[in-house]
């Protein structure tokens, strides 16, 4: 009998983030660079320290959305 895990999502993480605006679903990020994103709070991950409004420090995000969205 074989197991096979999920393999891990890649992940990148921004330093000197900071979410200057929430909604229910989404954080208003700016990033180190000036370039400014909405980030859905499901695709946040769990050891990001930014979180919510007001939050500073690395965000966490999946690779495949910062692609999508043109901010690597």
């Amino acid at each position: 009998m074989s197991h096979f895990t999920e393999p891990q999502e890649q992940e990148i993480a921004y330093v000197d983030a900071r979410a200057e605006a929430e909604t229910e679903k989404a954080l208003f990020c700016v990033l180190k660079t000036g370039e400014k994103i909405w980030v859905p709070k499901s695709l946040i991950q769990t050891d990001s320290e930014v979180k919510v409004h007001g939050d500073e420090g690395e965000l966490a995000v999946p690779l495949w959305f910062c692609e999508k969205k043109g901010v690597l």
